[in-house]
């Protein structure tokens, strides 16, 4: 032991000398060396004793039996005794009668029991808590929140119930610099083939549509009405409205458009009436479907930016291709759907 460790335990000691007086000096003066009597007048002055004190008057109150409570703790008897001794010495009280045939706690042995009993169930269940997590199956996803909402959390019941000892990290995404420095073990990208990135595989060819509440027009809108409307542009994608006019060779609309950073906000926007959105047929879908969305103006572009999917290699999870193989399904699923329905 070091001369600075020294110190401190000479300060401890000099600081509460008074606790010599509750010292079993036979117990003391029987130890070699001179530092068991330091740690024991430094322990004696904590603010918090050792949880080995606790759970051996816990033990040894539930069986009242000291011997019982040793073979539990893996402790032989004497040292369950002494443990019990310095707890009862730190207190300043009693808290168990010795009798001829056991033991009988005390008043204050009574008043402590139910909170240690307590607290230590309390540590108890943290550690199987936390045991568990660390015997769980994780995988960890990085995926937009709109996406996730229409593609991921789909198929997530029936792929966890395959797989029951399985836990599932979602962060959410957004831009590309969000995955540079990824440790997610499944990637859903959004953006052009150039910035998907290497082994990333393309979910389907998207394209861009308008869509709006069914109750925003009151009747079959003309593109004069759409170019009239408040309208919804997604900073994501690099068609506007501008350019997506002069792809189908329409008028281009003017004034100003409100801004949202992704289709789900976008979708947000038309879905609460608040305008017209560009966005992705694929986010689209589930609300076309349902009839939450409709097309005032049924022509389209292809999209420049779309979602890829990509499995880290470097993590060598065994979950990550089947789920990736789950969403893929459904996605494709979806997207026919609504090209049969509204693209015949």
């Amino acid at each position: 032991m070091n001369l600075r460790v020294d110190r401190c335990l000479r300060h401890a000691l000099l600081s509460k000398i008074y606790l010599f007086q509750l010292i079993d000096k036979s117990f003391l003066f029987r130890q070699k060396h001179k530092y068991h009597l330091y740690l024991w007048c430094f322990l004696m002055t904590s603010k918090l004793p050792p949880l080995a004190w606790f759970r051996a008057f816990e033990a040894a109150a539930r069986h009242l039996n000291m011997t019982v409570a040793a073979q539990e703790l893996g402790l032989t008897q004497p040292a369950v005794s002494q443990q019990v001794q310095l707890l009862e010495h730190r207190f300043r009280m009693t808290l168990f009668e010795r009798r001829p045939r056991g033991l009988a706690l005390t008043d204050a042995g009574r008043r402590l029991l139910p909170q240690v009993s307590e607290s230590i169930g309390g540590l108890t269940r943290l550690i199987a808590e936390f045991d568990s997590q660390q015997q769980a199956k994780k995988l960890k996803i990085a995926a937009s929140a709109s996406f996730t909402r229409a593609y991921i959390t789909p198929v997530l019941p029936g792929f966890l119930d395959m797989h029951p000892n399985l836990r599932i990290r979602i962060r959410t995404t957004l831009w590309h610099d969000d995955y540079l420095n990824s440790d997610a073990d499944l990637e859903v990208r959004f953006g052009s083939s150039g910035l998907a990135g290497k082994g990333a595989l393309e979910l389907c060819r998207d394209r861009v549509v308008v869509v709006c509440a069914p109750n925003f027009f009151e009747t079959s809108p003309e593109w004069a009405d759409i170019c009239a409307a408040p309208r919804i542009q997604t900073a994501a994608i690099s068609e506007t409205w501008e350019r997506w006019a002069t792809a189908l060779k329409l008028p281009k609309p003017e004034g100003e458009v409100h801004v949202v950073d992704s289709h789900g906000l976008g979708l947000d926007f038309a879905l609460c009436g608040a305008g017209l959105v560009l966005t992705s047929l694929l986010m689209a879908a589930p609300h076309l479907l349902n009839g939450d969305l409709v097309m005032p103006y049924e022509g389209y572009v292809d999209a420049n930016e779309r979602y890829f999917l990509a499995i880290n290699e470097s993590t060598d999870n065994l979950f990550a291709k089947p789920l990736a193989d789950q969403i893929r399904q459904h996605t494709m699923k979806l997207m026919q759907a609504v090209l049969d329905e509204f693209f015949q």
